[in-house]
């Protein structure tokens, strides 16, 4: 895990481990960070054989286990003990991906929905919101929260072409604090209002990336946006 401090543009390590690391977010008390930490790799990249979910504290040294979950490919923090959890599933044995919900103070667990997206993020009011993948020509974003008999559809995710097949679709979405989604297509920003029955419509062009945008996540205060982007591969012209 590395720091980037954008202030002084400077780059520093902070973890050196033996393990993969992946998706470095801020503990909601402010007390450290949370990885995804894989230590035995199966095919899919996750671990089903150490609960993968850590604490490091600030300065990267290594603090705890957070929850006895075994192949997590993502998550997102709804609350301060409660996280939200992509769990991997057996695509031979044909067990789903699930989204669970997890108290890390009591370690209980409760499934949520089948077949969630890799973008997990908490509401506005509260809830977990995803990417409900089980119908494969038509993704949506959903909200549920644990208790919920079924999950909520929010709106549905764009497909611009009418040959695009579901492995394409975009599913990186990022809430803003007025309650409206951004999410990306290419270098093209689209905006949901937030207002039942309406659509994604056109918001922005990020022009001179080189490349389509593949992640984003909006600051707290909604000024700012961090984009990842996907370059596109350099033409060697003979």
């Amino acid at each position: 895990v590395f720091r980037y401090d954008i202030q002084t543009a400077q780059t520093s390590q902070v973890t050196n481990t033996k393990e993969a690391e992946y998706s470095p977010v801020p503990m909601p008390d402010g007390s450290g960070f949370s990885v995804i930490r894989v230590a035995t790799p199966n095919a899919q990249g996750a671990d089903c054989t150490n609960p993968p979910l850590w604490r490091y504290n600030l300065d990267g040294t290594p603090g705890m286990s957070l929850i006895d979950v075994t192949s997590i490919g993502y998550y997102a923090w709804i609350e301060k003990k409660q996280a939200a959890l992509f769990v991997v599933g057996d695509a031979e044995k044909k067990i789903p991906n699930r989204l669970v919900s997890a108290d890390i103070s009591t370690g209980k667990t409760t499934d949520l929905a089948n077949s969630p997206g890799r973008r997990i993020a908490r509401t506005p009011d509260g809830r977990v919101s995803f990417v409900d993948q089980s119908d494969s020509k038509q993704w949506v974003i959903s909200a549920i929260a644990p208790g919920d008999k079924s999950a909520t559809v929010l709106v549905a995710m764009p497909v611009s072409a009418a040959d695009e097949q579901a492995p394409d679709f975009s599913e990186d979405y990022a809430w803003l604090p007025d309650g409206s989604i951004l999410m990306a297509k290419g270098s093209t920003l689209l905006r949901w209002d937030g207002k039942p029955g309406s659509a994604f419509v056109r918001f922005a062009e990020v022009p001179n990336l080189n490349g389509d945008i593949k992640r984003l996540v909006a600051s707290q205060d909604g000024k700012h946006l961090a984009l990842v982007v996907l370059m596109a591969e350099k033409t060697t012209v003979p």
